[in-house]
């Protein structure tokens, strides 16, 4: 048991560090498109006090460009925050107090995940509360064998030999073996409601594993599911991603020729950098649930093996 609880411990520690790892490095992915959303408005801004002295747009344009920059430089300091909460929750998962360290490993994706059926197995196998249920079951099989030896009879032998004797001239020194038995007819059914307890016990001790086995399982398929999602949003956003991208293109060069106004260039900017920020979201996401579904499978020490 002992070493069950210090392997669950070990893997519950893996779980914790990629979760708030990815939490981490989201944050700090985060400052950056909003930096780059920080420095897009900026010259936006610097593009619209051009247009307007040229006449080519109103000053209303130039104002909602402002505005745009403000809003820009409060969601960025607001990452700047949210980064360094995360920072200080992964120093204290891996008791470092400097907090001055790099997040080097890449968000990820597993290209070769086993099927569902497997890792239902492997959570079966290795999952510590089923691994004391079942050793609990042993105990239980034990005591119940303990029990039903007790509801034997207890045989004794005897023996004597009889070095000399003048009532047994015709044999040399005689044997005599005597075998007794006895059995508690009366013990008030104490043995019979003993092995009925550890029976009982037995039962009970089976059926918490057999609901265990059922319950990891649905948690399993759980997390399962979550990667496939999260696996498919990352797909998707890829090519959310690009038609963005050419979005803010198209809107920047009509404004420059005063076909767009300015709230299309601003609106254009932020659907750009949400996609990114779902996008970065997907992959931490992904990347958490993997840890769990390594934990609850029993295999957390293969999770590092996927990371670059």
């Amino acid at each position: 048991i002992a070493e069950t609880e210090k392997s669950n411990a070990e893997q519950e520690l893996i779980s914790e560090l990629a979760d708030r790892y990815y939490k981490a490095k989201l944050a700090e992915e985060a400052v950056k498109v909003r930096q780059q959303v920080l420095d897009g408005m900026k010259v936006h801004l610097s593009n619209a006090d051009k247009l307007e002295k040229n006449g080519i747009i109103a000053g209303a344009e130039v104002l909602q460009a402002k505005v745009a920059v403000a809003e820009a430089e409060r969601q960025f300091l607001g990452a700047k925050k949210d980064l360094q909460l995360a920072q200080t929750a992964l120093a204290a998962t891996i008791e470092d107090e400097s907090e001055d360290y790099s997040l080097s490993s890449p968000f990820f994706l597993k290209n070769d995940m086993a099927p569902l059926v497997d890792y239902k197995a492997m959570a079966v196998a290795n999952y510590p509360q089923i691994q004391k249920l079942k050793l609990l079951e042993r105990l239980t099989d034990e005591s119940i064998r303990a029990e039903k030896a007790n509801y034997l009879p207890n045989v004794a032998l005897t023996g004597q030999k009889i070095l000399a004797s003048n009532n047994v001239p015709l044999i040399k020194n005689p044997l005599i073996v005597g075998v007794g038995v006895s059995y508690d007819l009366f013990d008030g059914f104490s043995r019979k409601n003993k092995i009925k307890a550890a029976e009982s016990q037995k039962e009970t001790v089976t059926l918490a594993r057999e609901k265990a086995e059922i319950d990891i399982k649905i948690l399993v398929e759980k997390y399962y599911n979550e990667l496939k999602k999260s696996e498919e949003q990352i797909i998707s956003l890829e090519t959310s991603l690009q038609l963005a991208e050419e979005l803010v293109r198209v809107r920047k060069s009509s404004f420059a020729e005063g076909i767009a106004s300015s709230v299309d260039v601003i609106d254009a900017e932020l659907n750009l950098s949400s996609t990114k920020l779902q996008s970065l979201k997907a992959y931490a996401d992904y990347d958490a649930t993997l840890a769990k579904l390594y934990e609850i499978s029993g295999i957390s020490k293969d999770y590092t093996s996927n990371i670059q």
